[in-house]
């Protein structure tokens, strides 16, 4: 049996001591679903996500997929699942995935990237990767853009790839926020 949890990123903050400790220490394979990552709008400031990307980076032996779209989600939680034996985690965010199709394949592969212009780089990871690749619709020259799949522990061919590029622009959840905090 493979435990599987589900719970609000707000709330896996205030069991921040216990997932260190009762899960990562003794490195179980224990597969937990972080619900509500990111941004969460109408269900308040107290509720927000926005900080289980940067917790979670600080614990030993955890493996955190982001999927952007509903498919991916099964793909990577499955990967999870039966082909990894550490601690991992699947942060995905409230409501629907990105509108439209993306143009990547639907995997667990730590990224993928589409090639563009060699001098700028867009990153980005989970249901924002949707808002990037809108944002450059009608661009004349399109920006390379990295999909990153396995957020941590990240890929050092993730660096290696950022270093060829002149600019470097990186997309995360924050950003879509208006929080006063």
């Amino acid at each position: 049996m493979i435990p599987v949890v589900s719970i609000y990123s707000s709330f896996y903050q205030r069991g921040f001591d216990q997932v260190i400790h009762d899960i990562c220490t003794q490195n179980l394979h224990v597969v937990m679903c972080v619900d509500r990552a990111g941004c969460v709008g109408s269900d308040g400031e107290t509720h927000q996500g926005l900080f289980d990307v940067v917790f979670l980076q600080s614990i030993p032996n955890i493996t955190v997929f982001a999927p952007a779209t509903y498919k991916e989600l099964h793909v990577q939680f499955e990967k999870l699942c039966y082909e990894t034996e550490n601690v991992g985690v699947i942060r995905y965010p409230r409501g629907s995935e990105v509108g439209g199709p993306l143009p990547f394949k639907e995997t667990a592969e730590n990224f993928e990237m589409i090639c563009g212009d060699p001098e700028t780089l867009l990153i980005s990871y989970g249901r924002e990767i949707g808002e990037v690749i809108a944002a450059t619709d009608g661009m004349e020259t399109k920006p390379s853009i990295l999909k990153i799949n396995k957020i941590i522990p990240l890929s050092d061919s993730i660096i290696q790839i950022a270093a060829k590029f002149k600019n470097v622009l990186i997309f995360e959840d924050l950003h879509l926020c208006n929080l006063h905090l």
